[in-house]
């Protein structure tokens, strides 16, 4: 099995085709050339009001330029087949570049322009009067080789239909917000929800930070008024919540190295010091601080770092340097054997569901392992996520089997 035909036995059937609402999205041969294609189903193209809402969705598409937006051409065959022909690139579902990517998500750049982009989109299309409904893993797309998150088709244009069970189901509902599938009355609101279970998906098999559970506790919950107002309210507070805790973990870093310093510096005192061993408190405790409002500026009455002089500045690069290096060289040798573990012939010969339970817990291993290593290193959690991914999609690909 190459590797093109293993992306395609992981797209959910036999035949390499992408389950998505309303049909399935593959990739063909026209004109003597690739395309990507989505054939709506014919329960659907049969029913008169999705394809109205259809036609309608298509005059619109091309109208709408944004770079997260998919365009498509509507080649309506006879009054049963409909097929959606993508614009001209090489496409793959969210779904398909996780799977294929497991260590995505740890990279700070690809989380947070999947979900920055899709929060912008999302303000773009509210302001139409459009709401996406369905961010599933299936309904965002990649183009190959970018972070940048398409969508397609959007789901308020379906609106009309008196089940929104003929759209959303075999796993979909799930990411589709109560009020929506209910055929209750529905605003923005519904795409914030959305948004939020998408990325409950992304961390299924990996450690949420605690600052972003907050984000889609309130993304997710139960009745709209209890969630964000908007989908820039959502992006401002991710933001902030997120360079709150950057802050803080730089902070108190400085303090713990600086201490450090201080007792490298009475220890070569002639006199006899005694010191008493303090046992540094669980990392998770800065993240609960935050999720209890502590402030570090304002509760611990630290301004800035500008008090710390260049010699110690210099002293706590090197260590930072040093710890860097340490956990650089632990961690590829962890990640390589894991990964020779999941790209051996054996496992790539074992069948769909066999790799992608190998998939999964190689990943699992991987994190367990960054988070360990951290801690022993003295590494925060968003410097050894970052070097740890470096690594992993280094050896990825360098382990992929060649086209």
């Amino acid at each position: 099995m190459n590797y093109e035909e293993l992306i395609d036995s992981r797209r959910g059937d036999d035949s390499g085709k992408l389950s998505l609402p309303y049909g399935k999205f593959y990739r063909t041969q026209s004109g003597g050339k690739y395309v990507y294609v989505v054939d709506v189903y014919e329960r659907l193209s049969s029913n008169i009001v999705f394809a109205k809402a259809l036609e309608a969705d298509s005059d619109q598409n091309h109208k709408f330029m944004n770079s997260s937006q998919l365009h498509y051409n509507l080649v309506k065959r006879d009054d049963s087949h409909i097929t959606l022909e993508l614009e001209h690139g090489a496409f793959v579902s969210l779904k398909e570049y996780v799977i294929d990517h497991p260590a995505a998500v740890l990279r700070d750049s690809f989380l947070y322009t999947i979900i920055g982009d899709l929060l912008r989109i999302s303000s773009l299309l509210h302001e139409k009067g459009l709401w996406h409904v369905c961010f599933s893993p299936e309904t965002v797309f990649l183009r190959k080789n970018s972070d940048t998150p398409l969508l397609l088709v959007h789901g308020s244009r379906f609106l009309a239909m008196s089940n929104p069970y003929d759209l959303y189901c075999d796993g979909t509902e799930y990411f589709v917000a109560p009020e929506v599938m209910n055929s209750g009355s529905i605003d923005q609101r519904c795409d914030i929800y959305s948004i939020g279970k998408l990325i409950e998906w992304l961390f299924r098999e990996s450690n949420m930070p605690s600052f972003l559970k907050s984000v889609v506790g309130k993304a997710t919950q139960e009745s709209p008024e209890d969630r964000y107002e908007t989908a820039d309210k959502m992006w401002r507070d991710i933001n902030r919540r997120r360079r709150m805790r950057s802050e803080a973990i730089s902070l108190l870093t400085a303090i713990a190295v600086a201490a450090v310093v201080v007792g490298i510096y009475f220890s070569m005192i002639p006199e006899p010091v005694e010191v008493e061993y303090v046992k540094p408190a669980p990392k998770k405790a800065t993240d609960e601080l935050y999720e209890h409002g502590f402030d570090p500026y304002k509760d611990m009455g630290i301004i800035d770092g500008s008090d710390i002089s260049p010699a110690m500045r210099d002293s706590m690069a090197m260590y930072q340097a040093k710890s860097e290096q340490i956990f650089r060289k632990r961690f590829e040798q962890e990640a390589e054997r894991i990964l020779d573990e999941l790209y051996s012939n054996k496992s790539m010969a074992s069948g769909q569901s066999q790799f992608l339970s190998h998939s999964e817990e190689a990943s699992k291993k991987l994190q367990d392992i960054q988070l360990r290593l951290a801690d022993e290193s003295g590494l925060d959690d968003a410097k050894s996520q970052s070097i740890a991914a470096s690594i992993i999609d280094r050896i990825t690909e360098a382990k992929k089997p060649k086209k």
